[in-house]
């Protein structure tokens, strides 16, 4: 009875959740600590099938994996996504150890899982930083320079390139300081993604220079694109503390197009 009621507090405690699973995915027992973290309790979960719990576009592919280390008595580790009672998700790290009885045949799985949403959020923050500008959230010169190889193939043929500079802009960094440039090449940057299509690739390469790749993209097309981004420029501005006093500062963008029909054939 003592070491029974021992084990019952621990396993209440626990802050990761443990559970036996069936060879068919069907759950015979979870720990308490299921609440805490899916937000049922463990009679509601007792009797219902663990794919259940996954989002749909992981459900597939994690019953795949579970049914091979079933097929062959072995353990699996994996990182999927959860739907709690209230309709929210949670990044939850499963690793199930086959459990093996006399008969030398497969019985259950245990399970212990426990939550990793912050390590997947931190993850995707690092993700998003290696192929985007911190300042603009633009794509990088890497992931640009990486796009164009790709599409060097000829597949998004034709393809036009649009090349992008802020006027003047060491001038406007020495007259209004570099806080109102750094606004200046956010609103710039701002204004260029809003002029393309989601499937182009619009990137900043570094300090005032943005380049975007357009695909499928017929020679007329650039041009209307770019003779529309240039008078778009003409109205842009940023707001600015002059004197004291608010008011707006106007700047312009030098804008050119290259184009690719195909075989080697540039404008």
């Amino acid at each position: 009875q003592f070491m029974y009621r021992k084990l019952q507090n621990l396993n209440s405690a626990m802050l990761d959740m443990v559970a036996e699973v069936s060879k068919e995915g069907i759950i015979g027992y979870i720990s308490p600590s299921c609440e805490k973290l899916l937000g049922y309790t463990m009679y509601e979960l007792v009797g219902k099938s663990f794919f259940e719990l996954v989002i749909e576009k992981d459900r597939q592919s994690l019953k795949q994996a579970f049914e091979s280390a079933v097929n062959s008595d072995s353990s699996i580790r994996f990182d999927y996504m959860c739907i709690k009672k209230d309709g929210s998700n949670i990044w939850l790290e499963s690793i199930a150890n086959p459990v093996i009885e006399g008969s030398k045949h497969l019985q259950v799985y245990v399970f212990g899982s426990r939550d990793i949403s912050t390590r997947k959020e931190a993850e995707e923050d690092l993700q998003f930083l290696s192929l985007h500008d911190p300042m603009t959230k633009l794509f990088n010169r890497a992931y640009f320079e990486d796009t164009l190889k790709r599409f060097s193939s000829g597949r998004f043929d034709p393809m036009g390139i649009v090349v992008a500079d802020i006027d003047g802009l060491k001038t406007i960094n020495d007259t209004f300081g570099h806080d109102v440039g750094d606004k200046l090449i956010i609103a710039a940057g701002e204004l260029l993604s809003s002029k393309f299509r989601a499937s182009d690739i619009t990137a900043r390469i570094g300090g005032d220079e943005f380049m975007v790749i357009l695909r499928s993209c017929p020679l007329d097309v650039a041009r209307t694109i770019a003779a529309r981004l240039i008078a778009d420029c003409v109205k842009a501005a940023v707001p600015v503390l002059s004197g004291g006093a608010p008011g707006n500062l106007s700047y312009s963008i030098s804008v050119g197009i290259g184009h690719c029909e195909g075989e080697g054939q540039a404008t």
